[in-house]
Order: structure tokens, then C-alpha cells, then sequence
């Protein structure tokens, strides 16, 4: 049996993958939660390891609730689609219906005499007319009601998928921008004088040593090369006019900086990434 480390605190550890899954389901983790094997030091989160639990949730929302007690979707749209063909029909029965009645009427009414008005054969006729486009009129706008319905469903969810899209782009562009703010302040290194030290300067390691001639120039070795009374940049502290450039490569670069290293015998150097 695996065994897993959810990293919970308050739950006695290791768990199993069912314990993990009413941990899950009960809201205590969730999918971005770290967990990992107990035979394994790499850690991953609850959606890498079990990825079919959050396909497994959507049942188990309401569990206090019976399943016999609940109403399922697909009755509710099978009766809205009979109610309204139900409806449709109704209106057309009745139109039916009218203009049978109204050719009854026409037969058993007696025949018009000769050069006497056509009044009384043309009004039942005009009724039924009448009739006829009503339960038209009726049918059209009922399907225009629907087809407004429809669309105004498919605009929400196309606004909804757009503002999502939004959200992401704005993320990522906050994150990268976030990157190079930390790129840009740099990262201090402490180095004593007189004394070899390994810096990481854009993912290489490199040696460098500092001699501290005077108040104006300094003598630097990178990788043993010696840099002879290289000038002090003087310039005003965090502003960059106080770095002077010993190294750089296409990644990054290396700085002595005029300023107060805090320890005896130390000065101040400060990478830059490009």
C-alpha cells in the first residue's frame, strides 16, 4: 500500500489515497495542495498525484442530501419543451377548431338571394382570416422569444470567456514584470578582501578576489585574471552611479560598489542580471 504525506498540519500522517480523497472532498486540501509519497522527497500537489478527484467531487457536493429526494435537471427541460409544444398546439387546435366552426356556420346559412348585398358570405370569411393570423402573430413571437434567450446566453458565457482571457494576460504580465524588478535590484555579495570567493554571476561560477588600494582604485582578479588601480565609481548610493563594472558576460554582470560593506575588512559587490 502507498502511503502519502498531504503536509496538513493538525492530521496524524502518512495517509492513504481514500483518506486523501474524504480530505478532498470535505474541503480540508484542495487540488493545488502539496502531497507527496512518503518513500519520495520530491513534493507535487494533490491535482498531480490524483487527478481524477476533482472529476469525482462534483458528486459528492451535498452528501446530507438523499439521492431519491433529489430533483434531477433533465425532467425540468423535458417538461418546459412539452408545456410549450403543448402551448403551440393549443393555439393551433383552437385556430382549427374556430375556422371549422366558421365553415359550419357558412353551410347551414341559407344561400344569398339573386342581386342581394355579398355582406354576410364575406364577414365570416374576413373572421376567419383574422383568426388565422392571430395564432401566426402568437407562434412568431413566442420563437423570437426563445431565439433572444438563446442569444443572450451564448453573449454571457462569450463576456464571461473574455474576461477570463483578461485576467490571465494581466497575471502573467504582473508576474513578468515582477521578475524583472528583482532582476533589476541586483543581488549583494559580501567579499573580504585579499581573500579568493566563488560568485554565481548568470549561472556561472566564476573566483574573484579584491585588493583595496586606496580611497580612489582597487586591484580585482576574475578567474585569476588581475585588473590592475581600477577606478572607483563615486556616485550616489542604490542609484547605479556608485557601481563599478569588474565583469560581464551575456547574462549577466558584476559590480564593485562604493559603499559600506557593514564588516571589517569586506567590501560590497552586487550582480546584475541582463
Amino acid at each position: 500500500m502507498i502511503l502519502y504525506d498531504p503536509g496538513v498540519k493538525g492530521y496524524h500522517t502518512p495517509l492513504t489515497r481514500e483518506q486523501i480523497a474524504e480530505l478532498f472532498y470535505a474541503g480540508c486540501v484542495d487540488r493545488h495542495h502539496p502531497c507527496k509519497p512518503t518513500a519520495k522527497s520530491e513534493w507535487r500537489t494533490v491535482d498531480e498525484l490524483f487527478p481524477l478527484l476533482k472529476y469525482d467531487s462534483a458528486s459528492r457536493l451535498a452528501p446530507s442530501i438523499d439521492d431519491s429526494r433529489r430533483l434531477p435537471v433533465w425532467p425540468l427541460v423535458a417538461g418546459a419543451s412539452v408545456i410549450l409544444v403543448a402551448a403551440i398546439s393549443y393555439l393551433y387546435v383552437s385556430s382549427w377548431q374556430e375556422q371549422a366552426h366558421v365553415i359550419r356556420a357558412i353551410e347551414s346559412s341559407p344561400l344569398p338571394q339573386p342581386y342581394g348585398s355579398s355582406a354576410a358570405t364575406t364577414a365570416p370569411v374576413v373572421a376567419l382570416q383574422q383568426s388565422s393570423a392571430e395564432a401566426d402573430q402568437t407562434t412568431n413571437e413566442m420563437l423570437r422569444e426563445r431565439a433572444r434567450f438563446e442569444q443572450e446566453h451564448l453573449n454571457r458565457e462569450q463576456l464571461q470567456r473574455q474576461q477570463a482571457a483578461l485576467a490571465d494576460r494581466r497575471r502573467a504580465e504582473n508576474d513578468e514584470a515582477s521578475a524583472k524588478a528583482r532582476r533589476a535590484e541586483g543581488r549583494d555579495v559580501l567579499c573580504p578582501l585579499d581573500q579568493t570567493i566563488v560568485v554565481n554571476v548568470g549561472g556561472s561560477s566564476m573566483t574573484v578576489k579584491i585588493h583595496d588600494n586606496d580611497v580612489t582604485t582597487f586591484d580585482a582578479w576574475i578567474n585569476g585574471r588581475r585588473m590592475h588601480e581600477v577606478q572607483k565609481q563615486k556616485g550616489i548610493s542604490h542609484s547605479r552611479t556608485d557601481e563599478t563594472l569588474v565583469y560581464q558576460s551575456g547574462r549577466a554582470s558584476l559590480y564593485y560598489v562604493w559603499e559600506i560593506s557593514g564588516e571589517l575588512n569586506h567590501c560590497l559587490l552586487r550582480v546584475r542580471e541582463e
